[in-house]
């Protein structure tokens, strides 16, 4: 039986021993003593509880395994210390076997060599308590960097290189107006809707070469750059990003994070900023332009009534009752011409303070335009030819008098002024739908294309106008006079082929404009 023991549990790391009803050693195993405490008490004949000291108090439990009152007993975990070698860790298992000769059971008591085991053991727990105490750091760790992103006052965005939002913070919650969970998964797009080009330039170079860039420590794509963006609400907003990438968790695969501050106030408060420095260096333009061309304008006059008035002063006792009067006649005209120009102004003035008065009244058009092409024509001593189209036998309609006399006669004027005499200037009439349609086409110099976006801004002259006279005032009042109708008017030109002016007004006036 023993040569059969041997082979059962040598591969097992056992050993064994029984005992009889006193307790006393009957048989052991070769190898018995390693797992005594004291080897030289481990011996048949000997009591077993001289060489393994664990079964003191236990007595009991052996009689009730000899008599069959209990099956088995075990023992987990026992240990021997040596100074000279590491410690050893058994097993110990008690079960009964019939004996021939007596009614009560001899004891079998095994034991078997589980050091490895249970240093396996206790290595595993020791490694599960550091993992769920690194576990614990790294919760601790993951909540204390939630918190300071969440506390940043910054936008914070975490996509893959692809543009997946994968995650955001408290900011950027309230900023946009999404929750996490509706952001996360979804492109940049989303709230991004136009990438500033050097962001694009950056994120493109980024993609197209990650290997020049040092993953390991993270690389600045770019810092505070502008894009716009868009809220949940649809609201648009403006926000600097800066943007870098960092690594994850798998090798050579990085994300792109963005931090980044709403600058939308900012933006806008530079925006009306450099509109009111705009408006104020235009107005300077405007201030040194009205100076020179005043100064011209009543230059001029003011010579011609200085000098009428000193030859009326010197020689008037020797002139003739007729060129008295002529020279007192260009006196009156020359005042007058000063006069019209400070009306101008003046007009200017009021309507651009909207204090322009609309008195709309009845007016027969067709007779009103005829008579006014011949008070033009008669005024610049015949020097063009004027054709007056209308195919309608009367027009009536309801018009401001005087300001639609200032439309028409600045145009027809200003087909004069820059035409060459002899040359016709047509006016047509024309009624569609409820408007009246003035066209005025003259034959001369024509207005450049660079100056024709600018041509009803307050003295502004074409640069092709040479020594003509002029304010710059006519055309500006023109299209104050069209707009206090409703209407649009609307200029066709090319240099040296002359120019249509299309001026659309309604033949009835709105009620608004009539109350």
């Amino acid at each position: 039986m023993n040569s059969l023991l041997k082979k059962i549990f040598a591969p097992r790391r056992m050993e064994y021993l029984t005992i009889d009803r006193n307790f006393k050693i009957t048989d052991t195993s070769d190898g018995l003593k390693r797992f005594a405490d004291k080897p030289e008490e481990a011996v048949v004949g000997k009591e077993i509880t001289l060489g393994f000291p664990e079964f003191f108090g236990i007595e009991d439990i052996l009689v009730a395994i000899q008599q069959g009152r209990q099956a088995d007993f075990h023992l987990k975990g026992i240990a021997r210390y040596s100074e000279t070698e590491s410690p050893l860790y058994i097993d110990i298992n008690i079960i009964a076997y019939p004996d021939g000769e007596n009614l009560e059971n001899r004891l079998f008591i095994f034991f078997e060599d589980v050091t490895e085991k249970l240093l396996l053991e206790q290595a595993l727990v020791q490694k599960s308590n550091e993992a769920n105490l690194l576990l614990s750091s790294l919760s601790a760790a993951k909540d204390y960097i939630d918190k300071i992103i969440n506390s940043m006052v910054e936008v914070l965005l975490v996509t893959t290189l692809s543009g997946k939002i994968k995650k955001i913070n408290q900011a950027a919650e309230n900023l946009f107006g999404y929750s996490e969970a509706e952001l996360l998964g979804q492109p940049i797009t989303k709230i991004v809707t136009e990438w500033a080009s050097e962001a694009l330039r950056a994120r493109q170079r980024y993609r197209q070469s990650p290997a020049n860039h040092q993953p390991s420590l993270g690389c600045e794509l770019f810092k505070d750059v502008e894009v716009n963006c868009q809220t949940k609400a649809g609201k648009k907003i403006t926000i600097a990003f800066s943007c870098s990438t960092i690594s994850t968790d798998i090798e050579d695969l990085q994300n792109f994070v963005y931090v980044g501050r709403d600058t939308t106030e900012r933006r806008r408060t530079q925006e009306e900023l450099i509109k009111t420095l705009e408006q104020e260096k235009e107005l300077r333009k405007l201030k040194s332009r009205f100076i020179s061309i005043a100064s011209h304008e009543f230059r001029t006059p003011l010579a011609m009534i200085l000098l009428s008035s000193d030859i009326l002063k010197q020689y008037g006792h020797k002139l003739s009752e007729d060129k008295k009067s002529k020279q007192l006649d260009k006196i009156k005209v020359t005042v007058s011409n000063m006069t019209r120009l400070l009306d101008d102004i003046l007009t200017i003035n009021q309507t651009e303070a909207l204090q322009v008065s609309f008195n709309h009244v009845p007016i027969e058009l067709k007779k009103f335009c005829q008579e006014l092409a011949e008070e033009i024509e008669l005024a610049t001593n015949k020097t063009h030819d004027f054709v007056f189209q209308c195919q309608e036998s009367e027009v009536s309609a309801e018009m401001d008098e005087k300001l639609l006399r200032q439309i028409v006669t600045n145009l027809l004027s200003n087909a004069v002024k820059y035409s060459s005499p002899g040359s016709t200037v047509y006016f047509d009439l024309l009624v569609k739908k409820g408007w009246a349609i003035f066209k005025i086409r003259d034959q001369g110099i024509g207005i450049p294309q660079p100056d024709q976006g600018r041509l009803f801004e307050t003295f502004h002259r074409a640069s092709n106008v040479g020594n003509v006279s002029g304010t710059g005032l006519g055309l500006a009042i023109t299209k104050g006079a069209v707009e206090l109708h409703s209407g649009t008017i609307a200029v066709e030109s090319e240099e040296g082929q002359g120019t249509t002016f299309t001026v659309c007004v309604p033949i009835v006036q709105p009620k608004e404009l009539t109350t």
